[in-house]
């Protein structure tokens, strides 16, 4: 079972990798990057609080939990929407890289407002050791 530092870890590596795979012209890969970072700090924030996160369903009760603690909940959903689309544009890729680049910023900064927020205490980035594979816990 991943830990909430690993699933941070894996939040930063999909972040990089999708930053990656967009300068590769890699749309598909990229855009299932963008989506897996934000999944993934997600499921962090959940496991840190104890609520479930086990299905896709599970991601919008997370976010419309956590837009409640922001100081701009209708902003939070609509970047939760534009992350959304990278995972659907991984299985039925349609987008342009313009928009793949947007919602993958969309991504960052979907995370980027949770942090301000202080949804979660995250350990420094030093004293994670990086060892967390990118998913493979059996959970979404």
């Amino acid at each position: 079972m991943t830990t909430t530092d690993e699933h941070i870890v894996i939040t930063r590596r999909m972040l990089e990798h999708a930053d990656e795979f967009l300068c590769a012209g890699d749309l598909v890969q990229a855009s299932e990057k963008g989506w897996g970072g934000a999944a993934h700090y997600m499921k962090a924030v959940a496991k840190h609080r104890g609520w479930r996160n086990e299905s896709h369903r599970d991601f919008f009760t997370i976010e419309s939990r956590l837009a409640s603690e922001t100081d701009n909940p209708n902003r939070l959903h609509s970047l939760f929407s534009s992350v959304r689309s990278l995972h659907q544009n991984f299985y039925e890729p349609l987008y342009s890289t313009s928009q793949v680049r947007v919602c993958i910023e969309d991504s960052k900064e979907f995370i980027d407002m949770l942090k301000r927020a202080g949804v979660m205490r995250e350990p420094p980035a030093d004293s994670l050791n990086g060892t967390a594979q990118d998913g493979g816990d059996g959970n979404i």
